[in-house]
């Protein structure tokens, strides 16, 4: 059996404490745009960067995050903290033949990024990115489901107004499927709307996360331009299905398919009621009100209504 004291021990032991303290100090910004800067050169297969060559990067990169002017000095005093920290490596002289006499006072430091500290800004770039998308990719699907469900939903009620309308009296087997199935998509529409609603607001709440975060790769602008262009894409597919939505509850409440869904409620609740393979799973009182349901998405899903105002929130956000 595993030893869980001594993993913990072990883990406690491991944690990098001083190679973290540039994520909570005062000039966070500045520190992880110069680790940034050099994980960029990292990832170029550039092990080391000349400090001249950094400090050029640094002046117009530390700007962009980190209000106020940033000077020489302020990077010379920020590269030391970093390397008292262990987030960069102690600087050394650059190897270099002395071709003249005058070469022997230019002396050339070289930074190098902490292998640890690279993990780090991994795990933190990975992170921010993955959660963004994934909040946003599962409320994109959501809207779509619901605005298909809901269009096949309009079909099979056209359809059963339209056999009722030839046949007359009690469904037959076949009808009554149709409209359990009916109430079902309607129901499920239902769901998932509430879902991507809420995904909306978790997405708002983890856009503000970044922004007032400690650690910010969304800053940087070429970050922040990606998300931009998403979310002008995400706002536009989704208005585009919220107006499809709108259209299909309001053809789903006009008077010959609003007559529909109040029977699908009806025949679901007595499914519910006098069927012996299914008494029991619920109340007919738990049955949503299948009309009342459509008729919720109409203000809803309405230009000005509640889902425009979420999508403004997240647009601003």
């Amino acid at each position: 059996m595993p030893d869980v004291h001594a993993d913990l021990q072990g883990l406690v032991s491991a944690i990098p404490v001083d190679k973290l303290r540039f994520l909570t100090a005062d000039r966070r910004r500045a520190y992880a745009a110069i680790l940034w800067t050099l994980l960029g050169h990292r990832r170029s297969h550039e092990i080391e960067v000349c400090y001249d060559d950094l400090m050029i990067e640094a002046l117009g990169m530390v700007p962009t995050v980190e209000p106020g002017p940033y000077s020489p000095d302020a990077f010379r005093s920020d590269v030391k903290q970093l390397e008292d920290w262990g987030n960069l490596a102690p600087r050394r002289l650059e190897p270099r033949r002395i071709e003249t006499l005058a070469d022997r006072g230019l002396q050339k430091f070289l930074c190098r990024l902490d292998d640890e500290t690279v993990a780090i800004l991994d795990f933190l770039e990975g992170r921010s990115r993955a959660v963004v998308a994934a909040l946003a990719d599962r409320g994109r699907h959501l809207l779509r489901d619901a605005a298909e469900r809901l269009g096949e939903a309009l079909l099979l009620a056209q359809k059963i107004a339209r056999d009722q309308a030839a046949e007359g009296g009690p469904p037959d087997a076949a009808r009554a499927d149709d409209v359990l199935r009916l109430a079902y998509l309607c129901l499920d529409v239902d769901r998932k709307v509430d879902d991507a609603a809420r995904e909306l607001a978790a997405f708002d709440a983890a856009l503000v996360g970044f922004a007032v975060s400690p650690f910010r790769l969304e800053a940087l602008a070429e970050v922040v331009a990606r998300l931009e262009r998403y979310i002008e894409d995400y706002v536009a597919e989704a208005t585009e299905r919220a107006r499809a939505v709108h259209r299909t509850a309001r053809k789903l409440l006009r008077p010959a398919l609003s007559d529909v869904l109040v029977r699908s409620r009806e025949h679901v609740e007595r499914r519910l009621r006098d069927d012996p393979l299914v008494a029991g799973a619920g109340s007919p009182g738990a049955i949503r009100d299948v009309r009342l349901t459509v008729g919720e998405l109409v203000p809803f899903f309405a230009p000005a209504g509640r889902f425009e105002t979420l999508l403004e929130h997240r647009d601003a956000a």
